[in-house]
C-alpha cells in the first residue's frame, strides 16, 4: 500500500497512464473509482472468476462487510429472495438496500463459517442461553449472580452479566418514573446488543420479568439461537427474615420490618401462582425449544448446582 500527499486525483493527474497503478482505482466518495484513459480490466469477480473491476458499496461480505468485486449476474444470484421480480431482474427500490445484503461469504471470513461445529455441544458446555433470576428479597438470587459474575468457571466465558437494579440506579437523579423507564429500556438494549454479539454466549439478568424483557427488547433472543429460562426463587419468611437482619447489620443499617417482609412474600407468591397458572393453560402448546421456569428453593438446597445443571441439559 502506497500513500500519496495530494491524493489519488493529483497523482493521475501527473501520470496519466496510471504511474504504479493498473486498472480502476477505488476512492471513498461519490465518484466510487478514478482511472486513466486506457485502462484495461485487471480484476476477477470473486465469485464466478469472470474479469470485472467495479466496486460498489452494495457489494459486500455479509459477514465483515468488507467490499467485494462481485460481477451483475453473481450479484442476481446472491439477492437474497422476495428482491427480484418474476423476469430475475433485481427490483428498483425507493430506498437502496442495505450495504452487504448478499449472501456472500469472503474468502478470509469463510474458513470461520466452516469449521462451525455442526453437532451439539458436550453435555458439560452451555448453549446459548438468557437467564433471568426473579424472587422476593433475602431469596439467595443477588448472592448467586454475584457469585456467578465473579466466577472464573470456563463454562463462563463469554457470559454478559445484566444487573437491572443497577441500572435503575444509574437513572435515580431522574425521578423514580424515569428511573424505572430508562432501567428497563437499557436493560433490555443491552440484552438486544448480546444477542447479536459473535462473542456471547450467554445471558444473565437479575431482577428483569420475561414479560418486559421481551416487551423492551427489538431482538427474539430465539431468533439468534438463545433459550431463555427463568429461575423463579421462593424462600421460607423466616429465614428470609433472618437474612434480612444479618445483611442489613453488616452494612450497618436498620433491618426492614417484619411487616414489609411479608408484604414482598405474598406479592412473590401470588406471582408464582400466576405464573404457574400460566404454565399450565400454555403447557399443550410448547415444543420444548422455547422458555422453561425453575423454581429454586433459596433456603435449603444448592441453588448453584440447580443454575450449572439447567443450563447443561
Amino acid at each position: 500500500m502506497s500513500i500519496f500527499e495530494g491524493g489519488i486525483h493529483k497523482y493521475l493527474e501527473a501520470y496519466p497512464n496510471g504511474g504504479q497503478y493498473e486498472g480502476k482505482l477505488f476512492v471513498f466518495d461519490k465518484r466510487r473509482l478514478v482511472q486513466p484513459p486506457q485502462c484495461d480490466v485487471v480484476g476477477k469477480c470473486e465469485v464466478c472468476g469472470v474479469q470485472y473491476d467495479h466496486y460498489t458499496d452494495k457489494t459486500r461480505c455479509c459477514t465483515c462487510r468488507a467490499l467485494a468485486l462481485i460481477c451483475p449476474d453473481c450479484v442476481q444470484k446472491l439477492t437474497p429472495r422476495g428482491e427480484t421480480n418474476a423476469d430475475d431482474q433485481t427490483v428498483e427500490k425507493k430506498k437502496s438496500p442495505k450495504p452487504g445484503n448478499l449472501n456472500y461469504v469472503c474468502k478470509l471470513c469463510a474458513p470461520a463459517e466452516e469449521t462451525l461445529p455442526a453437532e451439539q455441544p458436550p453435555s458439560d458446555k452451555f448453549e446459548k442461553f438468557l437467564a433471568i433470576f426473579r424472587g422476593p428479597m433475602c431469596a439467595g438470587k443477588s448472592t448467586l449472580f454475584n457469585k456467578l459474575r465473579q466466577s472464573t468457571d470456563e463454562r463462563l466465558k463469554g457470559v454478559v452479566f445484566v444487573d437491572h437494579v443497577a441500572i435503575k440506579g444509574m437513572f435515580r437523579h431522574l425521578g423514580d418514573k424515569a428511573r424505572r423507564e430508562s432501567g428497563k429500556r437499557w436493560a433490555a438494549r443491552i440484552a438486544d446488543e448480546s444477542v447479536k454479539s459473535k462473542e456471547v454466549r450467554g445471558i444473565f439478568i437479575e431482577e428483569m420479568s420475561e414479560e418486559c424483557l421481551r416487551e423492551h427488547m427489538a431482538q427474539a433472543p430465539e431468533e439468534h439461537g438463545y433459550r431463555v429460562t427463568v429461575f423463579q426463587w421462593h424462600i421460607d419468611i423466616k429465614l428470609a427474615h433472618k437474612r434480612n437482619i444479618q445483611r442489613r447489620a453488616a452494612r450497618g443499617m436498620a433491618p426492614r420490618s417484619w411487616e414489609e417482609m411479608v408484604a414482598n412474600q405474598k406479592h412473590w407468591e401470588a406471582e408464582n401462582n400466576a405464573l404457574r397458572a400460566q404454565l399450565d393453560r400454555e403447557k399443550e402448546g410448547r415444543n420444548g425449544n422455547g422458555r422453561r421456569v425453575v423454581w429454586v428453593d433459596g433456603g435449603e438446597g444448592d441453588a448453584l448446582e440447580v443454575v450449572m445443571k439447567t443450563l447443561t441439559e
